[in-house]
């Protein structure tokens, strides 16, 4: 069935109240949450009987990655808060791993010994791209995102206990209906962060000096 011409100009007009409604800046909402993903390289989810400290500076916590999209005569400019969905997606994974977690803004373990090392958390590389394609009544966006993470875990005397390094890379395409399209610029950044989370879990698990570490913590019942 053909459209009549007044569909054509309601549709036309929700397309023109996305762009003017996205123009400046729109903070994009990232999932905070961990997903499957995660919990498969959790494997068996066993708390060690250790602390840790997860140190994550302000310049980690605050990250943001912006993408600036050409919209006919004007743009749209994403923020996508990385730091804080990172931040709150590691700390979940720890509380998982460890029987005392604590979060730190600084490399400085609590003087009470409740504590027995420190992962200090690092972002070393991060970015997205974002295209939208408004189409006949929807709106079509295509996204990328990549983050890498460093983890570096140190013991009470600043000794490095494991380091793990973790890169990904994400690309994805979705379609939404008008205004509602416009959280679908952060879908690619979301799975970089949740997939970048996993890795390091995984090769956590996999760490030989993390296990030597921890049967000598002393703590072990």
């Amino acid at each position: 069935m053909m459209a009549t011409p007044l569909a054509r100009t309601i549709v036309l007009a929700g397309l023109s109240l996305l762009v003017v409604a996205c123009q400046g800046q729109v903070k994009v909402k990232l999932d905070n949450s961990i997903g499957l993903a995660t919990y498969d390289n959790l494997g068996l989810i066993e708390q060690k009987p250790i602390g840790i400290g997860l140190v994550v500076g302000d310049d980690v916590r605050n990250a943001v990655t912006e993408v600036v999209v050409p919209a006919g005569v004007n743009s749209i400019r994403y923020t996508m808060p990385v730091g804080e969905a990172l931040t709150t997606r590691l700390v979940t994974v720890l509380v998982f791993q460890f029987q005392r977690v604590q979060l730190l803004k600084e490399p400085v373990l609590p003087s009470d010994g409740s504590l027995d090392a420190m992962m200090i958390v690092k972002i070393k590389d991060l970015d997205a791209t974002v295209k939208i394609s408004p189409k006949y009544n929807t709106v079509a966006t295509e996204s990328s995102g990549w983050i890498e993470v460093e983890a570096v875990l140190k013991d009470r005397a600043g000794n490095i206990v494991w380091i793990g390094t973790s890169r990904t890379e994400s690309e994805a395409t979705q379609e939404s209906v008008l205004v509602v399209g416009s959280q679908d610029a952060g879908v690619a950044v979301n799975q970089a962060i949740e997939k970048t989370v996993a890795k390091l879990v995984s090769q956590m698990a996999a760490s030989s000096s993390l296990r030597d570490f921890i049967a000598r913590s002393g703590r072990v019942s």
